[in-house]
């Protein structure tokens, strides 16, 4: 079980690796531009608060910055069961409804060249015409689906078939985000609101930030490295 484990979130994890190397792409471009992301509120609107049978154990939500400026809200739920070898396990769903802001080096680079099929452990294919991309070891499963051209929907399974992927999907009000016109591709603005919310416990932290584009001088570098 363990090494089933193992594979699972080595998986995931190269995964996450081809978005990181996403996000440095954006960097390299002369400036990031994209659209401003929804309110986090609005994200939660998405996410079911309620499932029969089911504890909800967490509910958080953030907008700020990255490279690009972004929003998403997640919400975990759990329920004790028996495995199919009579052993106590505690079933586990994490949804997340990010907003990309159709940045070019967030997640959505993922989906770039779409087509089914799997490779290495990672299994795209399309449900109801949404690309998803899948990965499955054991007990454990994660899955993105990549909704309007911007959002990023990410659900993941501890002791869950993959069977139930449909039925949790269906549980989301996807046709909010089917309803989210686009605004203009601008770049960033001079002031952004930052709010981190925990539904649980009743925070909701707000601030006025002023987004910031970093990139290396390669020139200053490269003379940095002359004066040694």
């Amino acid at each position: 079980m363990r090494k089933a484990n193992w594979f699972f979130w080595v998986r995931v994890m190269l995964l996450c690796f081809v978005s990181v190397t996403a996000r440095m792409h954006g960097y390299a471009q002369e400036m990031p531009k994209g659209i401003i992301p929804v309110d986090v509120e609005e994200l939660f609107a998405v996410l079911p608060k309620q499932v029969e049978g089911w504890k909800l154990t967490g509910s958080r939500g953030w907008q700020g910055q990255d490279v690009w400026l972004e929003a998403s809200a997640t919400r975990t739920f759990e329920r004790a069961a028996m495995s199919n070898d009579d052993t106590p396990v505690t079933r586990k769903v994490r949804i997340t409804v990010q907003d990309t802001g159709k940045f070019a080096g967030s997640d959505i680079a993922l989906f770039d060249d779409f087509s089914p099929g799997e490779e290495e452990g990672v299994n795209r294919l399309y449900m109801n015409s949404i690309p998803v991309i899948v990965i499955e070891e054991g007990p454990r499963l994660y899955a993105q689906f990549f909704l309007q051209g911007r959002f990023i929907l990410s659900v993941s399974f501890s002791e869950l078939p993959k069977s139930e992927l449909g039925d949790w999907f269906k549980k989301l009000n996807v046709r909010l985000l089917a309803g989210v016109k686009d605004g203009p591709v601008v770049g960033l603005p001079k002031t952004y609101t930052s709010r981190s919310i925990d539904e649980l416990k009743g925070r909701d932290k707000s601030s006025v930030i002023k987004p910031v584009y970093e990139i290396e001088d390669e020139e200053s570098e490269e003379e940095g490295k002359s004066d040694e």
